[in-house]
């Protein structure tokens, strides 16, 4: 067997020093932007979460309604000093007992934009996905004021 180099146990040493801090990166990342409340206890990062807040998950869940979304404008832009927030658009279903907000995904990030879903205002649709509830929309920091059941990690719809 031949004796290992030096220089090659060091770049390999290297190189798996820099898969363990990008993974850990992307678990603080995920954890800090609220994907994944659980892991803010285990990594103790900063969250906008109250700590009294719980959420339930739902795998799998079907919603039948009607498709809206809307602009939604920061509540501090009338502020005497703006704030430097942008609009954000809001997918939501309207069903029979309330509005569930719809979250997309486009290739690996979530869709921002109505004409990246391609659906018009008003279809009736199925959406299936992972429901989150309580919502995490923050109702009072946007006008107009919307409140939601919970929100809808949407992995398939189908027009109805």
């Amino acid at each position: 067997m031949a004796p290992v180099k030096p220089q090659s146990a060091r770049s390999t040493g290297v190189m798996l020093l820099l898969i363990i801090v990008c993974v850990w990166g992307v678990i603080i990342s995920e954890a800090s932007s609220g994907v994944s409340p659980q892991l803010n206890r285990v990594f103790s990062t900063g969250s906008s979460f109250s700590p009294t807040m719980t959420y339930s998950g739902y795998l799998a869940i079907s919603f039948y309604g009607t498709y809206q979304y809307v602009t939604e404008v920061p509540v501090c832009h009338d502020n005497f000093i703006p704030c430097l927030s942008d609009d954000q658009t809001v997918f939501y279903l309207q069903t029979s007992n309330g509005m569930v907000r719809l979250i997309f995904y486009c290739r690996i990030d979530y869709c921002d934009y109505p004409n990246q879903i391609g659906l018009p205002l008003g279809t009736h649709l199925i959406a299936k996905g992972t429901l989150l509830v309580p919502s995490k929309w923050p109702r009072t920091e946007f006008e107009p004021a919307l409140s939601f059941a919970g929100d809808l990690y949407v992995f398939n719809y189908t027009l109805a």
